[in-house]
């Protein structure tokens, strides 16, 4: 019963994408399960599973051709909806996130577009409401509050929910042992201190940089535009280099290491006697061609025989 509104982008070969959803032709199949009106939103009308498809006249692109097909599932009837909690820092613009549950148990997907929002306390933080900013929150000043989400009988019943942070106090960076293999990504982080001592992980807020590009890179690109997200460090030459990162002014800075490729990796201890329910930390260490070993037991895939 609820009207989804569907949203179709067309990508290109640089990364780039535009939404072309009324320029499209969508179909569901099988028939009955939903039906799609003519502002392109999705009813559900039974339960069950239907695949929708997308074909694109004017440049006679097809999802189902792509691979790019969508999946939907009708479970149910809305019985109560819950806004996730958000935080974020005065100026900062984040989207909330609402989801039903239904009355045959199962979650629904994010309706942030469907709904009406509101902030308790608008001094504190503002939200969207039009369609080019519904669900978007915008910090305002340090504090807390609560934001409710809103469908026709239906309202979230969250309460302070909402944080907006104080100004960025410090920032410190976790890099691990500071060795990073010729040829290998590892992800590092920032972690952020803000007033009244709350610390959060603001890798993806930083722009990062490496002293010696030459022995070392990182990644300053958000994980929307390539797949790693920013932090990640690989080693290109042997030696010493420094790291930065600089989030919200305030910067950050370790020295680290680039070691050889690596040449092997063995599991420690080698052989082990357990009794039956006891638990034992292995680890799988790296060997080098520079004669150094690194600890990777963290980020290793790790598998049993038996």
């Amino acid at each position: 019963g609820i009207k989804y509104p569907i949203r179709v982008y067309v990508h290109r070969a640089d990364g780039t994408r535009n939404q072309v959803t009324s320029d499209v032709e969508i179909s569901a199949v099988p028939a009955g399960i939903v039906r799609i009106n003519k502002a392109n939103k999705l009813v559900g009308r039974k339960n069950g599973m239907a695949t929708l498809s997308a074909y694109d006249p004017k440049r006679n692109l097809w999802t189902t051709a792509s691979g790019n097909d969508a999946t939907v599932e009708v479970r149910g009837k809305l019985k109560e909806l819950h806004v996730d909690p958000v935080r974020l820092t005065v100026g900062e613009q984040k989207n909330a996130r609402v989801w039903a549950l239904l009355n045959s148990g199962m979650k629904s997907s994010d309706l942030r577009r469907i709904v009406q929002w509101s902030v308790l306390d608008q001094t504190i933080a503002g939200v969207g409401n039009s369609a080019n900013d519904i669900g978007t929150v915008v910090g305002k000043k340090s504090g807390v509050t609560t934001l409710r989400a809103f469908y026709k009988t239906f309202a979230s019943s969250e309460v302070d929910n909402l944080q907006v942070l104080g100004n960025l106090q410090s920032v410190a960076l976790e890099i691990g042992d500071g060795r990073f293999p010729i040829g290998e990504e590892i992800e590092v982080k920032a972690r952020g201190t803000y007033e009244n001592d709350i610390k959060l992980n603001i890798t993806d807020k930083c722009e990062w940089s490496v002293v010696n590009p030459n022995m070392a890179e990182v990644d300053n690109q958000p994980s929307s535009v390539d797949g790693d997200g920013k932090g990640w460090v690989k080693g290109k030459a042997l030696g010493q280099t420094v790291l930065r990162a600089t989030c919200e002014g305030k910067t950050a800075q370790a020295q680290i290491q680039v070691i050889g490729t690596m040449t092997g990796l063995v599991v420690q201890p080698a052989m082990t006697e357990m009794e039956a329910l006891e638990e034992k930390q292995f680890k799988a260490i790296g060997q080098y061609s520079d004669g150094e070993t690194k600890d990777l037991t963290k980020l290793v895939s790790w598998t049993s025989s038996n």
